[in-house]
């Protein structure tokens, strides 16, 4: 078949557009980042410390986390984090103990936070008195006015707000018998600041912070 030179030409173009267009495509789409380093910092609410003064509970860091003023550091040790969507996960170390007047210990630690669901988490192993009670969804994260910051070797999320799970308000309403902990209550405000790593450096090692969530309480 003969292509007449006008149609030749509309050929050549629409091509040309096809072409730009992935170009552009592509240009705009952003990059899921590796997380290697970093901290997530979580700014306590006052209601929260409030109501655990209340309780005769004693909050304080496992470390390498901190707490110092209401200010709660845990370091970030590998995730990975979608630019466009803030979708991924986050692996940190260290973590909150909480402790009563009568003994009774919690300990939340090995956060997870989990953005790939409908509803973004903050995942914790927790004990109770040293027996492990397994892995439970503890905050129900709020992206709605966060804020991602990223250049080509740092990612900056902030303004993530927190809040308690069903999960876990029974499971510390159960740890400590009482029923002071509701669903929906506001924890606090988390920054994270994550170091980012190529596809080629990342580490594919694993370890028991990918553990899956499940509904066990406390």
């Amino acid at each position: 078949m003969i292509i007449s030179k006008p149609n030749y030409y509309i050929l050549q173009l629409s091509f040309a557009v096809i072409i730009l267009s992935f170009l552009i495509s592509q240009t705009r789409a952003e990059p899921t980042v590796r997380l290697s380093d970093g901290v997530t910092t979580v700014q306590l609410g006052a209601d929260f410390v409030g109501g655990l003064e209340g309780l005769g509970v004693t909050p304080s860091a496992i470390e390498p986390g901190t707490l110092n003023d209401g200010v709660a550091i845990f370091p970030v040790v590998a995730g990975g984090l979608d630019l466009e969507t803030s979708s991924g996960d986050i692996f940190h170390s260290g973590g909150l103990s909480l402790s009563a007047a009568d003994g009774t210990i919690v300990e939340l630690f090995n956060f997870i936070i989990d953005n790939s669901g409908d509803q973004p988490v903050l995942t914790a192993l927790g004990t109770l008195n040293g027996d492990l009670a397994g892995r439970f969804p503890l905050f129900n994260l709020d992206f709605t006015n966060a804020l991602v910051e990223a250049s080509e070797t740092d990612i900056l999320v902030t303004d993530v707000i927190l809040s308690l799970t069903a999960n876990g308000a029974d499971g510390l309403n159960a740890a400590f018998s009482v029923d002071a902990f509701s669903e929906n209550s506001n924890i606090g405000t988390a920054n994270i600041e994550s170091v980012t790593d190529s596809p080629e450096d990342a580490d594919t090692s694993t370890d028991d912070t990918d553990t899956p969530a499940d509904d066990t309480g406390l």
